[in-house]
């Protein structure tokens, strides 16, 4: 994708990927969110004018009578937007449809869900034509296990977690997805297991991998968005392989591992290197 002046191209490791906008000067950078189509959107809720922070996003504080969350969905695209960290269930409510309607979702965005110093989940099956979401729960577990289940019922065969944002979810970045539940045939090197980080320009990328065999991503950067993402993982004999199946990004990718130390982990990808520390 371009914009008049900037050109694109992918950078990321591992398991994540981000599209980065250029100027044709080359003095300043812009990222592309896949998921709202905006450049610069930390928030993952697309403004109405879609456009860069070069400072980075303002301080916002505590809503007053809140914190409030909530989706929007369309029944015809299956677009999902979200909002979270809203002052009343009214602005939610509106900025979650802003969000689906600027994510290309169409008219028919409506909100499915909401909630208040809770979490939500939402999933879809557009193969299908299937959607469910879960109520107000106390944990993104909650909120994941209680959409794939409505959308399941609904009739959806391919059901997949978009999002489970909670209210009180800090607004800078995207919000996080829950560690998926094991599946029972995982072929994992346990000193993989454990909470890791990869420092960053803008912040730190996290990536949580669980004795089960299963993973979560999520990036803390103020002025590049990048989608979470959730799915399996397994690593073996220093190679490494992970399917992402739920958020803003799905993909297949690999590589190799090292260690150097138990707690310093050298990775390779398909879209490059780096060292990740464990902080957990």
């Amino acid at each position: 994708m371009t914009r008049s002046g900037m050109s694109t191209l992918a950078i990321g490791f591992g398991a994540t990927v981000a599209v980065l906008a250029v100027s044709s000067s080359g003095t300043s950078a812009q990222v592309y969110n896949p998921i709202t189509g905006c450049y610069g959107d930390t928030a993952g809720i697309a403004p109405e004018v879609c456009y860069n922070h070069p400072s980075g996003p303002p301080s916002q504080p505590p809503p007053p009578d809140g914190p409030y969350a909530s989706i929007a969905t369309s029944s015809t695209t299956f677009v999902v937007g979200a909002s979270y960290f809203e002052s009343s269930q009214s602005d939610s409510d509106r900025d979650a449809i802003k969000s689906c309607i600027q994510n290309h979702g169409g008219n028919d965005c409506k909100v499915v869900a909401w909630t208040r110093k809770r979490c939500i989940g939402v999933a879809t099956s557009p193969a299908d034509g299937s959607t469910g979401w879960s109520g107000g729960v106390d944990t993104r577990l909650e909120a994941w296990n209680g959409a794939l289940a409505e959308c399941r019922k609904n009739g959806g065969k391919n059901c997949k977690v978009m999002t489970t944002p909670c209210a009180s979810d800090t607004w800078q970045w995207s919000p996080q997805l829950p560690l998926p539940p094991a599946p029972k045939d995982a072929k994992l090197d346990a000193r993989t297991v454990g909470t890791w980080a990869l420092d960053t320009p803008a912040g730190h990328w996290i990536w949580e991998i669980g004795e089960g065999g299963t993973y979560e991503f999520h990036a803390e950067t103020q002025q590049i968005y990048e989608p979470s993402h959730a799915g399996s993982f397994s690593a073996a004999n220093g190679k490494w392989h992970l399917e992402a199946t739920a958020g803003g990004f799905v993909d297949v990718d690999g590589g190799t591992y090292s260690f150097q130390g138990p707690n310093v982990m050298y990775m390779t990808g398909k879209l490059g290197a780096g060292t990740w520390r464990r902080i957990k």
